[in-house]
């Protein structure tokens, strides 16, 4: 067994309508407590315990407590992730606005099939209304007004696969996303999906569920090709496309975008959102 304890240190920063750059009541310091604890082998069986709390510089603090388990066996390797804020039972009153938690399960898979070089991830991602918000929007699981959990915010579910396959020079990828959660009406609803909206404002104390508002589901698949031709540099010519489409009950809102350039791996964009 191994037993490992790690303390991280962060600043935070919240833009919002003010000056960050002269106004220190607009930074938020982050400490993370870490505790990993590997059973039987590091690659077979792995339990971490997490604790975050957010201290702001004039207004209380978040806290809250990631449980992570990880298992890989035969090269398909298993996790699950619950994030734990407030957990308060009512046996005659369900969805209670105060009971904020998220939770994910993924698993991958090295040469699957018994195809070599072919990989892929599956994941489904749920969190409930209200998950990250604060009284102040200052206060919110945030940096730089980006939310740090995930960019949908809360109030959503999300099933996501990627399939990876390589081939000599050649490397093809395959990603498809699709999300189901709850829109506000107007700016002044609050139903749980925007995390920069005061956690004062709700529309119900109890009834909440994952989805409520205006529901509306959001498509993304990425398809790309590439040709490597310096593996020193990860540097390659690729070609990609991406489509994303949102849609709810007010109608349908549709974009694609096609790629080709030389690429290497100093940076990477994120689109799937």
């Amino acid at each position: 067994m191994n037993y490992i304890y790690k303390t991280i240190y962060s600043l935070g920063l919240h833009i919002g309508n003010h000056s960050f750059l002269t106004k220190t009541e607009n930074y938020k310091y982050l400490i993370g407590f870490r505790k990993d604890i590997s059973i039987i082998d590091v690659n077979t069986l792995y339990y971490q315990i997490k604790k975050s709390v957010l201290f702001l510089s004039k207004i209380g603090e978040l806290n809250g407590f990631l449980l992570f388990y990880y298992s890989n066996i035969d090269r398909c390797p298993f996790y699950l992730k619950l994030f734990l804020l407030n957990i308060i039972y009512y046996s005659n009153n369900h969805g209670y606005i105060h009971n904020k938690w998220g939770a994910q399960i993924g698993l991958r898979g090295f040469d699957a099939f018994g195809i070599e070089n072919l990989n892929f991830l599956g994941e489904f991602n749920t969190v409930r209304p209200y998950t990250y918000s604060h009284f102040d929007p200052i206060s919110n699981y945030s940096h730089f007004s980006q939310p740090l959990a995930h960019p949908i915010g809360a109030n959503f579910r999300e099933v996501l696969g990627i399939f990876n396959y390589s081939v000599k020079r050649f490397d093809m990828s395959l990603q498809g996303n699709y999300s189901t959660y709850g829109l506000d009406p107007s700016d002044e609803n609050n139903f749980g999906k925007n995390i920069f909206k005061s956690y004062n404002d709700f529309e119900n104390r109890y009834g909440n569920k994952v989805g409520q508002g205006i529901k509306t589901n959001l498509g993304y698949l990425d398809g790309r090709i590439a040709y490597l031709l310096n593996p020193k540099y990860n540097l390659r010519l690729e070609l990609g496309g991406i489509l994303r489409r949102e849609s709810n009950e007010f109608g349908r809102n549709t974009s694609a975008m096609m790629t080709f350039g030389l690429r290497s791996s100093f940076r990477n964009l994120y689109y799937d959102f």
